[in-house]
């Protein structure tokens, strides 16, 4: 039962907002808070206020404002501002672009609070340029080789222009500075930015200074003498010259310790996983996946694939997805118009909960977004938080700025990017980026280290497509793992049984096609498959003598080691031994011995004189008469034999 209770003499939106959990201010305006009608692990509520106080409820994830209202034991009354509060217009504030076109209105009302006008009345900005106020005055200040005070509302910078300086101001107040502006102060002799005199201000304040310097403009920050901002300097007579040189806050401790329970118990940063389990992680909720395949393997059809179960909650490849997933899906390859409809295709034969109302696509720029292009990356940290985006998929990863061959240098020089995107947003999110692999059928350069989570893509041919998970940093379960897919139509699939690998068969089969000598690490390319294992398989054919292995064979390093396949006619290596012929003194004396040392003189090897045939024993040996003596010569002796012509058709 709803009980009655007096209003909030500060407005309905401060009365709502102290009975959330979770509450952040975004810089697109407004709140985002913990939905109380449903369990609400990563904010989804929008809060906002309307012209005249009203307050405004919209979750993203459907609940009805009536059951936010009765679930924070409120009722549609506490909407409203009290009878008295009536707000009234006091101050307009007119924004023109450079060639002073009147472009909005800003709007003070008291009791305080701004909002924007467009010409003609509508409210609201909508897809106008955002511009600084008094842009054409701050421009010829530019021209002149004059300094520009930049504050932080509009009231302070017709102050400072009244004592005779340029200044001027972004629309919306603090926080909300962006890379336009800066752009707009392009050729700027000196900026001079005034900090208002509190955390709101001062934080402002360095978000214009770091802006200005990654575009080497000049800058300082000042504070007031007396006051709160620059109004209340002026006014109590100071001048312009007396603003106080920003002073730095003091250097934190170098290091915090805390006891280890405390450590262990403490829960402000400990979040669910996006993708698995908390033991079995895939994906954490700040984490990185690289998808990478060749051009055939399906890596965007997967994608689309795997975005539709995150989506919409449902298991992927049987991996836990702990609930639906708001996505935001950057296509950075390809026409528009083939993947628009597949896309549609998607949507329309998905037969689970309906997964498109969780994902945003990226319109503009098509084909051409970086990462590298400070305004992309600004520009893209606000729709993440604007739509409340926990997974951004993309790619290729060269079309986002990645450098090169992915030496530890270019990576990181990536990563920059990727801290920059994170610092300019108010929630975390995770990325999962697609690659394409290097001709060695691998992932390029050290990119194998840089992500939480790699996963391989490999057609297989016959409607088959093999998907290993090569490393996954949080799953010990999933790590060097293997799902293999069966297509049944150009967008779904089957997950086939998994079958352990006959790495035997596989290598037996894989070396049927010539009678080379390969050493461990070229076995595993020829049937991808892990190297220690594939050494570990060769060792294995060599004691069933299906194999044998040199070091150093004709033809190769002294000291490679190498296996080929084995054949009835194939004299047996120095590593393995023979009957003994009648006559010879020891059981490990071979016949072969003499030709393996003249192979390995051939090729500048040692020779092993660990079992050297014994020449005195050798001598007894009397006749080539003797029938097994001629048919041994002839096997292994003659050295124009070619064991290839042994080997099966």
């Amino acid at each position: 039962m709803t009980v009655a209770h007096a209003p909030d003499p500060r407005g309905p939106v401060a009365g709502i907002l102290d009975r959330l959990d979770k509450v952040r201010k975004i810089p697109a305006g407004g709140w985002v808070a913990r939905c109380p009608a449903h369990q609400d692990r990563s904010p989804s509520l929008k809060i906002d206020e309307s012209v005249d106080g009203k307050a405004l409820l919209h979750c993203h994830a459907g609940c009805t404002t009536s059951s936010i209202l009765h679930a924070l034991g409120l009722t549609d009354t506490d909407l409203f501002p009290q009878p008295t509060e009536q707000r009234r217009e006091v101050a307009v504030y007119p924004y023109h672009d450079e060639n002073g076109t009147h472009l909005y209105d800003v709007v003070r009302f008291e009791p305080k609070t701004f909002r924007q006008r467009r010409p003609g009345g509508a409210w609201g900005l909508g897809d106008t340029r955002r511009v600084l106020y008094r842009l054409p005055q701050v421009r010829q200040a530019i021209d002149n080789g004059e300094a520009v005070y930049i504050v932080e509302g509009e009231k302070d910078a017709d102050t400072i222009v009244a004592s005779g300086a340029a200044a001027t101001c972004n629309p919306m107040g603090a926080g909300k500075w962006r890379a336009d502006y800066t752009q707009q102060l392009a050729g700027l002799a000196q900026a001079i930015i005034v900090a208002d005199n509190d955390d709101p201000g001062i934080e402002h304040a360095q978000q214009v200074a770091r802006s200005l310097e990654q575009a080497s403009i000049p800058h300082r920050i000042v504070m007031p003498a007396h006051g709160k901002d620059a109004t209340d300097h002026l006014g109590a007579g100071r001048t312009l010259d007396e603003f106080v040189p920003r002073i730095p806050p003091a250097a934190p401790a170098a290091i915090r310790t805390v006891p280890l329970a405390d450590f262990a118990n403490a829960t402000d940063d400990v979040a669910d996983p996006l993708i698995g389990t908390p033991d079995e992680t895939l994906l954490p909720n700040d984490g990185l996946l690289l998808m990478y395949g060749d051009g055939g393997a399906g890596k965007t059809t997967l994608s689309i694939d795997a975005l539709a179960h995150l989506a919409s909650g449902t298991p992927w490849l049987n991996i836990q997805i702990p609930q639906p997933i708001r996505i935001l899906l950057i296509e950075n390859e390809g026409p528009r118009g083939p993947f628009r409809r597949r896309l549609a295709a998607k949507i329309s034969a998905w037969p689970h909960q309906p997964f498109h109302p969780n994902v945003i696509v990226l319109e503009e720029p098509w084909t051409r977004f970086t990462l590298t292009d400070q305004t992309y990356r600004h520009a893209l940290a606000h729709e993440i938080d604007q739509h409340q985006i926990e997974l951004v998929i993309v790619g290729p990863l060269a079309s986002l700025g990645a450098k090169g061959t992915g030496t530890p240098d270019e990576i990181n020089e990536f990563d920059d990017h990727i801290k920059d995107l994170r610092a300019h947003t108010h929630r975390t999110f995770a990325l999962w980026i697609v690659h394409h692999e290097n001709k060695a059928g691998d992932v390029s350069g050290a990119w194998e280290r840089y992500p939480d989570s790699l996963v391989h893509v490999q057609a297989q041919g016959n409607g088959r497509t093999r998907v290993h998970w090569r490393k996954v940093r949080w799953s010990s379960a999933l790590h060097q793992t293997s799902s293999n897919l069966v297509w049944t139509d150009g967008a779904s699939f089957t997950l086939e049984e998994q079958k352990t690998r006959d790495l035997h068969a596989e290598l037996l089969e894989a070396f049927t096609a010539d009678d080379a000598w390969r050493t461990a690490k070229e076995s595993a390319t020829l049937i991808k498959a892990n190297v220690d294992h594939v050494r570990q398989a060769l060792g294995e054919l060599v004691e069933r003598h299906a194999m044998r292995t040199e070091t150093g064979p004709l033809g190769r390093r002294p000291n490679a080691v190498c296996w080929r396949l084995k054949t009835d006619s194939d004299p047996p290596s120095h590593h393995e031994s023979v009957a003994p012929l009648e006559g010879f003194a020891r059981e490990t004396d071979s016949l072969t011995r003499p030709i393996y040392e003249s192979v390995s003189e051939s090729v500048e090897s040692e020779p092993d004189e660990t079992n050297q045939p014994d020449p005195s024993q050798s001598s007894q040996i009397t006749s080539e008469d003797d029938p097994e003596v001629t048919r041994l010569l002839e096997l292994y002796g003659t050295r124009d034999h070619d064991p290839a012509d042994d080997l099966p058709l």
